[in-house]
């Protein structure tokens, strides 16, 4: 299985609210739910995209990275919707 929209939808909230349970109340969906597709995310990705520090989540290199190209790919989009 490779990434879905569901992973990269989670990540980026996870991202924007700094927190698992952040993400669960932007979502609308569990805190549970929320960790669980973030650990399926970084499954598939092979690689760990926070680091959990005294129960807070610190993004990695990996995760800054990618978090650039998805909002560049949102900006993307933003801007498609905008001329359609």
């Amino acid at each position: 299985m490779g990434i879905t929209h569901r992973h990269i939808e989670v990540f980026r909230a996870v991202m924007q609210s700094g927190s698992v349970t952040g993400a669960a109340g932007l979502l609308h969906t569990s805190q549970p739910t929320v960790s669980r597709e973030l650990a399926r995310l970084e499954q598939v990705l092979g690689f760990s995209l926070f680091d959990r520090v005294r129960g807070r989540l610190q993004p990695t290199a990996r995760a800054l990275a990618l978090h650039d190209e998805v909002t560049r790919s949102f900006q993307g989009l933003e801007r498609v919707m905008a001329t359609a």
